[in-house]
């Protein structure tokens, strides 16, 4: 399943002991944390053999970007618990805490130590604070050897409270105040919770079960006694791979429970108890605020996000690329799809275009023929009847004069019929016969010649009296005759 990116957080919790690497890989989308991977990975404490369990480790988470969490239990040196005096200026504070660390420095001469402190403000009027030592020689051997790996933490934890952490989301454990008894190596650690804060931690020195329970057992009924609470109210929560206690056992009269890891989270029953540190680290992860703790240097935290930052870029780029190419393989399927569309709609505009142009040259001879009928129709309308033009023609016309051609047009702005004769004749002196008696007719407004000339020198013969010609006349008039009445 792909991680939202940006908005789904993976958070992986290593634990590194001198025997083992185990990590729980854990996922939060909203409130919502799911199981993503676990494993416990043997090695022999040499550089070799830790470099191939963390390559092996690399394999077998399934996030591609992720801000592990380290704890390294073998490094703690010591956990010491102090009360803080009464003081009210925090500059003061300040320096109370400065001189408890060089005191606890100077404890461990000829080591180099990483010292950190975590405030708890037990009620309104009393403060304490614990501090954890850490050897530094130890942790950097480790956080080196990750590093070769390019594998960098953004936080690094003693295993002291992460134990603890398992149960935040147990509400029988965060409803008031509990007991937690993590069982290390050699000793154990009781961490008193209130409503799911740390409020102390004691170190307890054994390394049997059960007498560590009897231990913590004792420790919660002198808080009790001094907080006055009934008397085995507080439950005590214990985590070990040493085996279960039983409910009811003679030496331990409270409630006991062997805590599941992430109880109350769905998916996490099957996690064995020697997960439990690596799963706390995990939930640290996801909520730094639970206590301000953290032996990382702020070059190792500042490599861890870079690292972070560069593997998410790097996969959210592939998220992109892998959506761009899909977006840009519909855009061409879309495209191919317009293209096809495109020759289609274009073949039909080529016949569309041919039809239109049919229809073009169909509309101009329908326009001509319009005013054709537009030109008859007027010549109707204003009783323009031709048949005088004929008589006209036929009583002035002169004998040796014959018509070819007679075309006949109508002047519809001056409301007169305008005639074009085209003829000939062998006497020249019949064409102005023919021009004067045109003229002397009162329906005549104008005669115009406009062609006379010698048509043939050759022979030819009349049509009207079948005399041969040497030469003939070929003329053209124009005539303006007015309607008749």
């Amino acid at each position: 399943m792909l991680k939202l990116p940006f908005i789904e957080r993976t958070a992986i919790g290593i634990e590194i002991t001198e025997e083992e690497l185990r990590w729980v890989e854990i996922n939060k989308l909203g409130n919502r944390i799911t199981y993503k991977s676990s494993g416990v990975l043997p090695h022999n404490n040499s550089d070799a053999s830790i470099i191939s369990a963390i390559q092996r480790f690399k394999e077998s988470v399934i996030a591609e970007a992720y801000l592990p969490g380290l704890t390294i239990p073998g490094a703690l040196l010591e956990v010491n618990v102090e009360d803080l005096p009464f003081i009210e200026d925090e500059e003061e504070v300040d320096a109370w805490i400065v001189q408890k660390k060089t005191g606890l420095q100077e404890s461990f001469q000829g080591l180099e130590t990483n010292i950190q402190y975590q405030l708890i403000d037990i009620d309104e009027d009393s403060r304490s604070c614990i501090f954890q030592v850490l050897n530094s020689e130890v942790a950097a051997r480790y956080v080196d050897l990750f590093a070769r790996e390019n594998c960098f933490f953004a936080s690094i934890h003693a295993g002291v409270l992460e134990a603890g952490y398992t149960q935040i989301f147990n509400p029988h454990f965060t409803e008031g105040v509990s007991g937690f008894l993590h069982v290390a190596t050699s000793s154990g650690f009781l961490t008193i919770f209130n409503q799911g804060l740390v409020q102390n931690v004691i170190e307890l020195s054994s390394s049997d079960l059960q007498e560590l329970l009897i231990q913590a057992d004792s420790y919660l009924q002198s808080i009790e006694v001094t907080q006055e609470f009934p008397k085995n109210s507080m439950p005590l929560y214990f985590s070990s791979v040493a085996g279960a206690a039983k409910k009811g056992n003679a030496a331990v009269e409270r409630e006991v429970h062997e805590a599941t890891v992430l109880e109350g989270m769905k998916g996490f029953s099957e996690l064995s108890s020697a997960l439990t540190v690596a799963a706390g680290g995990a939930v640290k992860q996801l909520y730094p605020a639970l206590d301000a703790v953290n032996f990382s240097s702020e070059s190792g935290i500042t490599s861890a996000v870079i690292n972070h930052d560069k593997q998410e870029f790097i996969r959210v780029s592939v998220l992109l690329f892998v959506s761009l190419i899909l977006i840009a393989l519909l855009g061409f399927g879309y495209t191919k799809i317009l293209d096809y569309r495109l020759i289609e709609s274009n073949q039909i505009m080529d016949q569309v275009g041919g039809q239109i142009e049919e229809i073009t040259h169909q509309r101009d001879d329908l326009f001509e023929l319009r005013d054709r009928f537009l030109e008859a129709k007027s010549i109707i309308e204003n009783n323009q009847s031709i048949a005088p033009v004929f008589e006209l023609v036929e009583t002035t016309i002169p004998e040796d004069v014959w018509i070819q051609e007679m075309n006949i047009q109508s002047v519809t702005s001056e409301q007169v019929l305008e005639i074009v004769l085209r003829g000939e004749t062998d006497n020249e002196r019949s064409i102005t016969v023919f021009i004067n008696s045109l003229n002397d007719n009162d329906f005549v407004n104008d005669v115009e010649l406009l062609i006379s000339q010698i048509k043939d020198q050759g022979r030819n013969t009349s049509p009207v009296n079948n005399r041969s010609l040497s030469g003939s006349i070929e003329f053209q008039l124009q005539v303006q005759v007015r309607p008749t009445p």
